[in-house]
């Protein structure tokens, strides 16, 4: 079973940079899509989610993380152009099963 990460909620990133996403659709076998705004810059973000891992892409950004016993998501974001850039990130919501 997935975790739902449907709707909007936000990440704060350890460089001070904030993402907002809107995640519109979630399939049962994880994947989902929908948006995100990085410092008020719109763009699409694509993923997969699983019952206790996150991947997802924005814009070149490259962002994974795992869910924690509570439902709180942590992780890393790596610059995927040059990969030298990278912020841990915190989710500001608490996400349960799909």
């Amino acid at each position: 079973m997935t975790m739902d990460v449907r709707g909007q909620w936000g990440l704060g990133q350890g460089n001070g940079s904030t993402v907002l996403l809107n995640v519109r659709q979630q399939d049962p076998d994880g994947s989902f899509g929908g948006t995100a705004t990085v410092d008020g810059h719109a763009a699409g973000v694509t993923g997969k989610v699983t019952d206790s891992e996150i991947a997802f892409q924005v814009e070149h950004g490259i962002y994974i993380g795992r869910f924690t016993f509570e439902g709180r998501l942590t992780g890393l974001t790596v610059d995927g152009q040059n990969g030298h850039s990278q912020a841990t990130w915190l989710a500001t919501e608490l996400f349960g099963p799909l």
